[in-house]
């Protein structure tokens, strides 16, 4: 098993292969490790820290990112869903008043899914909104610093950090990211 990065050979330098085959001895079984060379110095990064470099490496893009993800997060927010239990909550008294008869608890329950469903996919449609109102500045952002949506989307923040959650979905459900 060569353990020599994609594309590079021990002809290209003999000292890579020393130095992968050292770096062996030191790490655990299936780890994944990343060698960064800047101004004169290497630092050695774990793939558990990957996604730190989109911060560190272009704070500018990361936090228009943020921003981003942070618009489509407020939306409709939580006082849209409240007024969707109020308006829910009022079809129900309206209609035990119209019909007093009528007590199948059903009838209330698929009226308050009905409800939440219609709220949910209106958010979603603000969401996407934003989405395509910044669509071409992020990739045009991610032109700018070398990047594509499959490298973003590879140096993006680990699932359980909700830094950029929704921007991600959009953009890997993106049917053509290289139009602009």
């Amino acid at each position: 098993m060569s353990l020599l990065p994609t594309g590079l050979s021990s002809d290209d330098d003999p000292r890579i292969e020393q130095l992968a085959e050292d770096l062996a001895g030191h790490m655990p079984e299936g780890a994944t490790w990343t060698i960064v060379k800047r101004s004169g110095s290497a630092t050695l990064h774990r793939d558990a820290h990957l996604h730190q470099d989109l911060r560190r490496d272009h704070p500018e893009l990361y936090g228009f990112l943020r921003s981003v993800n942070q618009q489509m997060n407020d939306t409709l927010g939580c006082g849209a869903y409240l007024a969707a239990l109020l308006v829910a909550a009022g079809l129900c008294v309206l209609l035990l008043m119209l019909y007093p008869g009528f007590a199948n608890w059903w009838t209330y329950a698929l009226i308050c899914v009905v409800i939440a469903a219609l709220t949910n996919m209106l958010d979603d449609a603000f969401e996407s909104k934003v989405y395509a109102r910044t669509r071409r500045q992020i990739h045009d952002r991610l032109h700018d610093v070398g990047l594509n949506r499959d490298l973003l989307v590879g140096l993006a923040p680990a699932d359980d950090d909700q830094d950029l959650d929704r921007l991600l979905a959009h953009l890997q459900r993106d049917p053509d990211p290289d139009r602009r």
